[in-house]
């Protein structure tokens, strides 16, 4: 096939928010289905995009747990702190996704897609306390 099946556009959005005096910083997954599509559909594209979500998912997992983790208390600078980890996070995540569409040659190594489907799935699955977008940081 010339070019790729199918492209996922996703992201991690973040922003904030208050909630009776306390800042709640939310990290969400985001599929944007008007950018996103399948050139030819087949049940096994649709799961090898489905994997670039659950990839960011899996990354704003991990900065949901390193904002948890933090003591905002002892930091100066929570603006740039919180920019320094998403942007961190953010490139990681990048870095991941041309992996993953490098590594199952976009879905064509079938076997490689079973064993990124499996590992992803069993990261996402660790970081399950993780789960919920906003995150209180004022605590």
């Amino acid at each position: 096939p010339n070019g790729p099946l199918g492209f996922t556009a996703s992201g991690m959005f973040l922003y904030s928010g208050e909630s009776a005096g306390q800042l709640i910083i939310y990290v969400e997954a985001l599929f944007v289905k008007s950018k996103s599509y399948i050139t030819k559909y087949s049940e096994y594209v649709l799961k090898h995009e489905q994997i670039h979500f659950d990839i960011c998912e899996l990354y704003a997992r991990k900065l949901r747990k390193k904002l948890t983790e933090t003591n905002f208390k002892k930091v100066k600078k929570i603006q740039v702190e919180i920019n320094d980890m998403y942007s961190n996070i953010s490139s990681q995540l990048q870095k991941e996704q041309e992996k993953y569409d490098k590594d199952t040659e976009h879905g064509l190594n079938s076997a490689k897609q079973s064993i990124w489907s499996e590992e992803i799935r069993k990261q996402i699955q660790a970081l399950d306390e993780y789960k919920l977008s906003g995150i209180d940081i004022s605590k």
